[in-house]
């Protein structure tokens, strides 16, 4: 995600004499509180996981927000400037859909302009267009258990901490500076960055056989970084959720718990947490079936 985030940032300024109104300020992130006008800024927003193919490659969909802003003395003037801004980018994008080779394909979807925000006497008139890109990723080679035992919840969600602690300092996906990781529940006073394993929701127990059930998880994984107007503050959190996700891609079975575990999606939000306040949140949807043995005998 960080290096799609980066090609559309680049993309742009490689063409910026394209847009009839000359940009002033380019982030990857959230705006600072006083941008300079024109702005625009690029955040994730999901990645969605799909069809897999030989070689243990597979589709991925990656779609991210792309936020325009100007300011004016005029309600009129700023949204016409707007729509020129939108219309070239888009006139940009048409002219490279592959954003300098970083995906396949691309569809872009413009949103309605909302209401202007009045700041004094100016007029500050924000516009975002949805990109979403789709390109083939490979998964890293596997670790395969020859039988696939029966298990729980918890020793799934156990199974999942141990896996990424085991790898924290991996050569290739390191998440060594990860200073808080919890089972279920997070402590207000956790340390950024910080990753959160959660709960999944109970779903209706399949038919069982020889004494087992089938029980479908979709186990949440938190990964919290400090929210900052600074590219590298967004990327903190991109290098560690990109690590997590291929850490979980080294094991194909969780040690023998789970049968066909995948990473259905990635989401990414800007968040006013109670607890932990402005951060930058993503959470991965890590889902698979267990066998779980029967409670009740006869």
């Amino acid at each position: 995600m960080k290096d799609f985030l980066t090609n559309i940032i680049d993309l742009l300024k490689e063409n910026s004499s394209s847009i009839s109104v000359p940009i002033r300020t380019w982030k990857k992130g959230v705006l600072p509180p006083l941008p300079t006008f024109p702005a625009i800024s690029v955040l994730p927003n999901v990645e969605n996981f799909g069809y897999n193919f030989s070689g243990g490659k597979y589709r991925v969909e990656k779609e991210v927000e792309l936020q325009v802003y100007i300011k004016s003395l005029k309600i009129k003037e700023a949204r016409e400037k707007l729509k020129k801004i939108l219309k070239d980018i888009t006139a940009i994008f048409e002219a490279n859909y592959t954003v300098n080779g970083q995906v396949y394909d691309l569809y872009l979807e413009v949103q309605s302009m909302p209401d202007p925000l009045i700041a004094g006497r100016d007029v500050i008139q924000g516009a975002t267009i949805r990109i979403h890109g789709y390109t083939n990723e490979t998964k890293p080679t596997r670790s395969v258990s020859t039988t696939i035992s029966a298990s729980d919840e918890n020793a799934v969600i156990n199974a999942i901490y141990e896996l990424l602690k085991t790898n924290k300092n991996h050569e290739n996906y390191s998440i060594e500076n990860i200073k808080s990781m919890n089972l279920q529940s997070i402590s207000p006073k956790a340390a950024f960055p910080s990753v959160l394993i959660g709960n999944s929701p109970r779903s209706p127990r399949q038919r069982s056989f020889a004494g087992m059930d089938t029980l479908e998880l979709n186990i949440p994984i938190y990964i919290f970084t400090k929210l900052m107007d600074k590219d590298w503050a967004l990327f903190k959190n991109l290098d560690i959720t990109e690590n997590i996700k291929r850490i979980l891609q080294l094991d194909s079975d969780l040690g023998g718990r789970l049968f066909s575990p995948e990473i259905e999606s990635i989401n990414y939000y800007r968040t006013l947490d109670d607890r932990l306040g402005l951060v930058y949140q993503s959470t991965i949807n890590y889902i698979g079936s267990l066998y779980e043995p029967l409670t009740n005998t006869f």
